[in-house]
C-alpha cells in the first residue's frame, strides 16, 4: 500500500513522533482523511493489520499438525517452518521494513513498545496454539512458558537475519541459535 510506504519513508528520515498524519498524507498525494479511511493511527501505517493477521496462521498450524508436540524442539521446528514461509514469500520486503522499523523504534519509544508487542503476540500465538493443539481452552503455565522460549529464539533469529544480507539464511541463523541454547544448558 502506497501510503504505508510513504509512512515508512518518512518515519524513517524524520522520526515517528515527529512525522505527522498530514505531511504523510501530503507526501502520498492523498488527504489527511484518506490515510484515516486506511489508518486509525500513525502507528497503523507502520505495522499493518497483516503483520497480526500471520500470528493467527502460526497458532494455526501448530494447533492444527498431525505430528506430536511433546517438546521445546518440536514446538521450535514448526515455529521455525511457520517463519521461514512467512518470510520467503517477498523476502526482500520483509527484509527491508524490518530493518527500517526496528531503526524507526530505536529512536521512538512508541514504535519500540509495539515492536515488544509483537513480540509478545508471536509467544501468545506459540502458547495458544499449543493448547489447541493439545486439546485445551486456555494455554497452561507450560504453554506460556514454551511460547516465550519459542517466541524469543524466534525473536533472536530474525533480528540476527535482519542484521545481515542473506535472504535465505533464517532457517540457518534458528537452527545456530536452538544449538548454542542446548549447548549453553550442558
Amino acid at each position: 500500500m502506497r501510503l504505508a510506504e510513504v509512512a515508512l519513508e518518512l518515519f524513517t528520515e524524520n522520526g515517528f513522533e515527529q512525522t505527522t498524519a498530514a505531511q504523510i498524507a501530503a507526501a502520498a498525494h492523498v488527504t489527511e482523511r484518506t490515510f484515516f479511511n486506511h489508518f486509525e493511527t500513525k502507528l497503523d501505517a507502520l505495522f499493518l493489520r497483516e503483520d497480526y493477521l500471520s500470528f493467527q496462521s502460526l497458532r494455526d498450524k501448530i494447533a492444527g499438525t498431525d505430528s506430536p508436540i511433546t517438546t521445546l524442539d518440536d514446538l521450535l521446528a514448526l515455529a521455525i517452518s511457520w517463519m521461514t514461509d512467512e518470510l520467503s514469500a517477498t523476502p526482500e520486503e520483509h527484509h527491508r521494513t524490518g530493518r527500517l522499523r526496528h531503526q524507526i523504534g530505536q529512536r521512538s519509544p512508541t514504535v519500540l513498545s509495539m515492536i515488544r508487542a509483537a513480540h509478545e503476540h508471536l509467544a501468545t500465538a506459540l502458547a495458544h496454539g499449543l493448547a489447541e493443539h493439545h486439546g485445551r481452552d486456555a494455554p497452561t503455565p507450560v504453554d506460556e512458558t514454551l511460547g516465550i522460549v519459542a517466541g524469543a529464539l524466534i525473536d533472536h533469529a530474525y533480528a540476527r537475519w535482519l542484521a545481515q544480507d542473506d535472504l535465505d539464511a533464517f532457517g540457518d541463523l534458528a537452527t545456530e541459535d536452538v544449538v548454542a541454547l542446548r549447548s549453553a544448558l550442558r
